[in-house]
């Protein structure tokens, strides 16, 4: 096997890992799901089409470079020198790495300020600037799932200690 051919075939499942492991998550949510009403399996149905899409449009872009004889798409070169690589590393782990974090505190923060903490930290950490957007897409993101888990989904999520009562 050449080179060209392992370095497209390990990009390739670097970037189906993360799906796939959502995948899996879905599947064991499903091996519990079956006597759920229609309204609890509507979101998980919803999210596994969107994975096996997402799946299927990685695979598929892979195999059309491949047959265009294409050049990975993250080689690193001139272009992207190594320790700019190493640095974009860095970056995606710690926005999957984050949440761990926010879970030690998510009992005392609440969920909502837990969601939008995390939300507004991923937008930092992508260069995000403009404070407009540093505001309201954390804020709708945090209000929008917080209702959509406790108020749609009937889901208990942890409200801020220092907060009185449920606000949402």
């Amino acid at each position: 096997m050449t080179p060209a051919v392992t370095q497209r075939g390990a990009l390739l499942a670097r970037e189906l890992v993360v799906p796939a492991i959502m995948l899996a998550g879905a599947g064991l949510y499903w091996t519990d799901a079956s006597n759920l009403s229609a309204e609890a399996q509507a979101f998980p149905l919803a999210l596994t089409a969107l994975l096996l899409l997402l799946l299927t449009a990685i695979v598929g872009r892979a195999v059309h470079q491949w047959h265009q004889g294409e050049r990975p798409r993250e080689q690193a070169d001139e272009d992207h020198p190594a320790d700019v690589m190493r640095f974009a590393e860095l970056k995606r782990w710690t926005i999957v790495l984050l949440p761990v974090a926010l879970i030690l505190v998510w009992q005392h923060t609440g969920a909502a300020v837990a969601i939008f903490l995390y939300a507004l930290l991923v937008l930092i950490m992508l260069g995000e600037r403009r404070l407009l957007r540093l505001a309201l897409i954390p804020a709708c993101l945090a209000i929008g799932l917080t209702y959509l888990f406790k108020t749609v989904l009937y889901l208990r999520l942890p409200d801020a200690a220092w907060l009185p009562g449920t606000w949402l």
